[in-house]
């Protein structure tokens, strides 16, 4: 019956009544996020990207190391999405996304096993021979909203832990219990968030003869992820508070 309920609950978000308050708040908080995140990672996020167009035209066969590199910068990327996004008191300076060292390394540890995972039993192995690692941008789980929405979820729980490797196992179920008991919500969102990926992606694919606009891709789904996450981070904000007991406990 309680996750009945919170299903019927989670759609009441798109009620015309409460979805103007729940649109506005959500914006603002993509609005606030966008100008920190920028202004704290938009270097690394220029850097991003012409380190991807020199690899695409410029693949060295054989190494490696250029695929795990870019992947590695949307990691951070997204990483820093995650923690401009979370709901705080605090002003969004350097110092501030220092504090959270512990939460990147276990998150990059994440990131490590993921990349690895992707790279030596999912991907191409005619690829691998080659050595185009183009392909195992692992980051790039943002064309998958629903997996983007998990992952989101489990590092606003994370953030709002110590940091310890115990703490990411516990903040995954959190996260999971989060997705199942308001899956409706979640699942109208991956709907818009996938046809927003689905437009860009065809888009580029339009423009695919137009070979130096093709790094732009990636780079342009990582900045469009703003959105989604913060109608998310918002959701989470609202259920946590409402129901702190039913993900904590």
């Amino acid at each position: 019956m309680q996750l009945l309920q919170s299903w019927k609950d989670s759609l009441k978000f798109f009620h015309p009544r409460n979805f103007k308050l729940f649109a506005l708040v959500s914006l603002n908080a993509a609005r606030a996020t966008y100008w920190s995140w920028l202004e704290l990672f938009g270097p690394i996020f220029i850097l991003s990207f012409l380190f991807d167009a020199f690899f695409y035209f410029l693949i060295f066969p054989g190494f490696y190391p250029f695929g795990f590199i870019c992947s590695l910068f949307k990691f951070i990327l997204l990483f820093g999405i995650l923690l401009c996004v979370r709901p705080s008191k605090k002003r969004k300076t350097y110092k501030y996304i220092i504090s959270y060292y512990v939460h990147f390394f276990y998150g990059f540890i994440l990131f490590l096993a993921t990349y690895l995972t992707v790279f030596f039993i999912v991907a191409d192995k005619s690829d691998a021979l080659v050595g185009d690692t183009s392909g195992y941008d692992c980051c790039l789980w943002v064309s998958s909203p629903l997996l983007a929405i998990l992952i989101s979820s489990l590092f606003l729980f994370y953030f709002d832990s110590r940091g310890g490797l115990d703490d990411l196992f516990a903040s995954f179920f959190r996260a999971l219990k989060l997705v199942v008991y308001g899956l409706p919500f979640y699942c109208v969102i991956s709907l818009i968030t996938g046809f927003l990926f689905f437009v860009v992606q065809h888009v580029f694919i339009f423009l695919s003869h137009y070979s130096f606009l093709v790094p732009l891709e990636a780079h342009i789904i990582v900045f469009l992820t703003v959105i989604p996450v913060s109608f998310a981070a918002t959701f989470y904000t609202k259920k946590i508070h409402d129901q702190p007991k039913l993900y904590f406990k």
